[in-house]
């Protein structure tokens, strides 16, 4: 009971370990308790849910500081390796434009691992955009075009195009980095096709769609 009156919201205003270079030492720390990296993501998870209690004014650079770290730790994994790319775009509910990178590589146990780097907005969705925001945020954190030996998107003109899509302007630069059409949109393809051909089935996502509009203009 005691110490109930002197921790966590009772703490004084002193002590609520809301300077940010007490937080990345803290963070650090357990990040290097144990060389292990899983482990040392167990660290980090746990010292996330203690601090999301006991710091509420500074949460924004306590997580900032918790996806650099993590960050951190899958670009010493990668190295000077070889890796792929696993990117798609879509609009956000405010209507901008998302771009989501994935890092795809083997880890040295021989491991297939697939890790978010990255959401970058961009102004539009044209090939030409989508490279140059993809290049800035590989360069930000410390890749190289080089490195890459797949990437996997859908098969859209302004991404698999042929001639002027992300694709092509890719290939330009790094003729070693095969690209791959997206399985998962393949699938959803084939799904949307045989739909079609069902009238009921093309009548119910009809008026699915007609409901989503409707809700999201409300």
């Amino acid at each position: 009971e005691d110490v109930r009156k002197v921790v966590i919201q009772n703490a004084p205003n002193n002590c609520k370990w809301v300077c940010p270079d007490i937080q990345k030492e803290l963070v650090s720390y357990f990040a290097k308790v144990n060389n292990n990296h899983h482990y040392s993501l167990l660290y980090i998870y746990f010292m996330q849910f203690i601090l999301t209690y006991i710091v509420v004014s500074n949460q924004n650079g306590t997580f900032s500081c918790f996806s650099q770290i993590t960050l951190d730790s899958i670009l010493e994994e990668i190295g000077a390796d070889v890796f792929s790319l696993l990117i798609d775009e879509a609009s956000d509910v405010s209507d901008k434009e998302q771009m989501v990178v994935v890092l795809r590589y083997v880890d040295k146990l021989g491991l297939i691992l697939e890790h978010l780097v990255g959401v970058v907005h961009v102004s539009e969705t044209s090939a030409t955009c989508l490279k140059s925001a993809l290049e800035k945020l590989l360069a930000n954190i410390g890749l190289s075009f080089k490195q890459v030996r797949g990437h996997c998107y859908d098969g859209a003109s302004n991404m698999g195009g042929e001639f002027n899509g992300l694709k092509a302007k890719f290939l330009e630069e790094n003729r070693s980095a095969y690209y791959v059409h997206c399985f998962s949109h393949q699938l959803q393809l084939v799904i949307v096709a045989i739909s079609k051909k069902n009238k009921d089935i093309a009548d119910f996502f009809y008026m699915i769609s007609l409901m989503f509009n409707v809700v999201g203009a409300s």
